[in-house]
């Protein structure tokens, strides 16, 4: 129930005390509203002898409004340490600072209490009464604005949220322009926002609508009501302006009312005539989509028909109405085909429509993945004595290429870098145009000799490239970039011819890695020489002097072949991988050469098979000799 207590210039002083009465009742700004009008000095004065009582009474009554915030029944705070006191009642006053009396909680002032602004500032001098919160003006409170400054005489009545006013009444009594106005409604940073009322000292209504930082953006009706629990004070003359202002809001709500009714009426009607030109018109159509399907063949079809949908049937199963049309359905796709769905739909009207997607899957590639060749792998060894010679002939300019045979040789470089010690300037590479006869016969002869210590330098050579055996199948062929196949003797360079050079120069030890096939057969399994026997070899065929460990990519009568998926020489790629560290299959630091041949004749074999051919490393030497320390 909301009390009303309108005052005009013959208001007795009993209307006072009746409002005083009324406090008693219910505390002020608890649950009972009082909403009162003109309830100032000059409307209730009929003269300035008359008004001096009414005077002194109406201080008398704000006084004690104001000590219904101090009243406390909480005991009285003990101690000098105020940042101790909680669920007390006590006063704290500290030298150009505020004084606070009232509660506290946690040491902070903490429900109903009185502010006094006594620091240094703009506000020196202001006046709080109400309620706070963890040491904030929070609830409801009256502010004075007593400072000497703009506005001073000023005051607000209504709540306050975390310091800040946030819905009440702001009386303009400042001795200006606006002197006698107020504002009703709600407030934010310490000025108008949001919606509220703008009265004029006459009781009439200025402005009404929704306020943004103290200015009117949107003019609109605004019930009083909305601001319930908040005194509003005002200056209207007479209990006739309030019901000329109640009945000028009845109204405004009336003629609000009927258009209401009118937009309502007008908005019917033409739903009414939509359905109907819908339902002689409509056609339903489809729009759908999928997605691709994911590793475990799940996809998604999202459909969309563009009416009201009683019925909707994905090949022929019924999917239900939809009043939106909007349909998300899941299925799983066969692998290997490409799968059709038929949708089809029919709106509430009967009209129908179809549509169909496709789906494709593809069957997961099982054939394995194969890491690259990576020399960063290798722990770089101590730089050892010794030397390299690396051949790599992939470009041939009279017998079909040796495929990946130059990039096998360019990756062996980092590999005998790193994982064999070998000083770069003591490593020889000859790639396509460089492995002429000139360019082998060169290195091996006038290069080698230069490079080796007789009985302390090892020797490496790793050769990538097309090899054949002569006609009567009892020699070896080393092919250079320029070999003829119909002249072999004349164009190639022997195996006895690159063993002697080796032996010439007396190295403390040779190892040879030969990654060329002497089948008569090139890398891609295409016949090099038709008159080609395979090489028979003999104990004294391929005896090497003991200092000698030779491994091939193959047996004699097997292709030394390439991958594209290796994009290297079988045997070239896992005998660098062995050398990564894979060869060392105990773990220990240490990759001889019999573990070497194992890793390989494990691995090359393996892979040869999913090419459908047979390849097995050759080992002819020392399987104890340790090629890798780490």
């Amino acid at each position: 129930m909301n009390h009303y207590i309108v005052c005009t210039r013959a208001t007795p002083f009993k209307k006072f005390k009746e409002l005083h009465n009324l406090r008693r009742q219910a505390h002020f700004f608890s649950k009972t509203t009082l909403l009162c009008l003109a309830l100032t000095i000059s409307a209730c004065a009929t003269n300035p002898e008359a008004s001096r009582e009414a005077i002194r009474q109406h201080e008398a009554l704000i006084q004690k409004i104001e000590a219904g915030f101090v009243q406390s029944k909480l005991p009285a705070c003990t101690g000098s340490d105020a940042r101790q006191w909680s669920n007390c009642f006590g006063s704290l006053s500290n030298s150009g600072y505020d004084k606070y009396v009232g509660e506290f909680k946690d040491g902070k002032p903490d429900g109903r209490g009185t502010w006094d602004m006594l620091r240094d500032s703009q506000w020196k001098g202001d006046k709080y009464v109400g309620d706070s919160k963890d040491g904030k003006k929070s609830g409801q409170g009256i502010y004075y604005h007593l400072a000497d400054n703009q506005w001073k005489g000023d005051k607000y009545v209504g709540y306050y949220k975390d310091g800040q006013r946030s819905q009440g009444t702001y009386y303009y009594l400042a001795d200006n322009k606006s002197k006698g106005h107020t504002f009703v409604g709600e407030f934010k940073n310490g000025k108008r926002n949001g919606q509220g009322i703008y009265y004029l000292a006459d009781g009439r209504i200025l402005q009404s609508g929704t306020y943004e930082d103290d200015k009117l953006t949107a003019s609109h009706y605004v019930d009083p009501n909305n601001f319930a629990r908040i005194a509003i004070e005002s200056t209207a003359s007479s209990v006739k302006d309030a019901q000329r202002l109640e009945a000028e809001r009845l109204k405004n709500d009336l003629s609000q009312e009927r258009q209401r009714l009118a937009e309502d009426r007008s908005r019917l009607d033409a739903e009414k005539a939509q359905r109907e030109q819908a339902k002689l018109a409509s056609r339903i159509s489809i729009q759908a989509t999928a997605t691709e399907p994911d590793a475990g063949g799940d996809f998604v079809i999202n459909i969309q028909t563009s009416a009201d949908t009683a019925s909707l049937k994905i090949d022929d199963e019924e999917q239900g109405a939809n009043k939106t049309g909007a349909y998300t359905i899941r299925r799983v796709a066969r692998v290997g085909v490409t799968n059709t769905i038929t949708i089809s739909a029919k709106d509430i009207y009967g009209n129908t429509d179809s549509k169909t997607i496709s789906v494709a899957r593809q069957a997961v590639d099982s054939r394995p993945t194969f890491a690259r060749l990576n020399p960063a792998n290798i722990k770089p060894q101590p730089a050892r004595d010794a030397v390299a010679i690396i051949i790599g002939i992939q470009n041939y300019k009279l017998i079909p290429k040796a495929e990946y045979a130059s990039q096998d040789a360019q990756v062996f470089y980092d590999y005998a870098s790193r994982a064999l010690g070998i000083k770069q300037e003591n490593i020889k590479l000859l790639l396509d145009d460089e492995a002429d006869v000139s360019g082998i016969l060169t290195a091996f002869q006038n290069w080698l000799p230069l490079k080796v210590r007789k009985g302390k330098t090892d020797v490496y050579v790793f050769y990538s490239g097309h090899g054949l055996p002569s006609p009567d199948g009892k020699s070896l062929f080393f092919l250079p970039v320029g070999a003829n196949k119909d002249f072999v003797a004349k164009t190639a360079i022997s195996q006895q011819e690159i063993v002697a050079g080796l032996k010439a120069a007396q190295a403390k030890s040779v190892t040879m890695f030969i990654d060329s096939c002497y089948s008569g057969q090139i890398r891609t399994g295409e016949t090099l020489l038709a008159s080609a026997r395979p090489v028979v070899l003999t104990v004294q065929d391929t005896a090497y002097p003991p200092d000698f460990t030779v491994i091939t990519a193959s047996a004699s009568d097997q292709i030394a072949s390439s991958s594209p998926d290796l994009k290297h020489g079988i045997f070239s790629y896992y005998l660098m991988k062995g050398l990564e560290g894979e060869a060392d299959e105990n773990k220990d630091g240490t990759i001889t050469i019999g573990k070497l041949q194992s890793y390989l004749a494990e691995r090359v074999p393996r892979f040869a098979m999913t090419m459908s051919r047979k390849q097995e490393p050759q080992l002819t030497g020392d399987a104890n000799r340790v090629l890798v320390a780490r």
